[in-house]
C-alpha cells in the first residue's frame, strides 16, 4: 500500500498574508496599466493637437493665396491700331478716348499692373498671325497731356494700387508714331504684382 498523503493545514494568518500578496500585486498591476494608458492618451492628444494645429495653419496660408490668387478683373475693348492712327501728339492728344474699368474682387488691396499684348485671336481671324509690329511707334496718355511710350519688352502703361472690392475707371488715347503699312491687333491684360516683404 501507497504513503498516505498528509494534507496540509492553513492557518488564517497563511491564507490572508496570500491574499494580501495578490492584492498589491494586482493594485500595482493596474497603477501600472493607469500609467501606460495616461501615457498613450496624453501622446495621442498632443500628435492630434499638433495635427488640428497644422491644418488650421495650412487652412490660413492658403486662404492668404487665395486671397492673393482671386480675381482682380479688367473691362476693355480690343485695340486695333492702322495707319490710319498715325498722328502726331498735338492730334493724338485729342484723339478718341478709350475707358477701361479695373476692378478687385479680393480682399486685399491689391498692385496692379496693365499690359498691353497682342491679340493672337484677332491676328489669326485677321489673318495677320506672322506679321510683326513695332510697338515702339505706340504713343498714349492717361490725363491729356503728358505722352508715354512703350519702353520695355512687358509692353506695360500703367501700374498702381487698387483697393480691396473697389474698382476704378481710367480714360486714355493711343495713337502710332510711325508706321511702316503693317497694323497691331491689341488687348489689354491686367496682372497682379506681388511685394516682396
Amino acid at each position: 500500500m501507497g504513503k498516505k498523503i498528509r494534507g496540509v493545514k492553513l492557518k488564517a494568518e497563511d491564507i490572508n498574508k496570500n491574499n494580501g500578496k495578490e492584492i498589491s500585486h494586482t493594485i500595482n498591476k493596474i497603477i501600472a496599466n493607469e500609467r501606460k494608458y495616461t501615457i498613450m492618451l496624453v501622446m495621442f492628444f498632443i500628435v492630434l493637437f499638433l495635427t488640428m494645429g497644422y491644418f488650421l495653419l495650412s487652412s490660413d496660408i492658403r486662404k492668404i493665396n487665395n486671397n492673393y490668387n482671386s480675381n482682380i478683373t479688367i473691362k476693355a475693348p480690343s485695340i486695333l491700331l492702322t495707319d490710319d492712327d498715325v498722328m502726331d501728339d498735338s492730334q493724338g492728344l485729342n484723339s478718341n478716348n478709350i475707358e477701361l474699368e479695373i476692378i478687385n474682387n479680393t480682399e486685399v488691396d491689391t498692385n496692379y499692373r496693365i499690359v498691353l499684348k497682342e491679340d493672337i485671336n484677332e491676328k489669326k481671324k485677321c489673318g495677320c498671325i506672322n506679321e510683326s509690329f513695332n510697338v515702339k511707334n505706340i504713343r498714349y496718355s492717361f490725363d491729356g497731356n503728358n505722352i508715354k511710350k512703350i519702353s520695355n519688352n512687358l509692353n506695360v502703361v500703367a501700374t498702381g494700387v487698387l483697393k480691396s472690392y473697389e474698382k476704378e475707371k481710367l480714360n486714355f488715347r493711343m495713337w502710332l508714331s510711325n508706321n511702316d503699312g503693317s497694323h497691331f491687333h491689341g488687348k489689354f491684360v491686367i496682372e497682379k504684382i506681388k511685394i516682396e516683404d
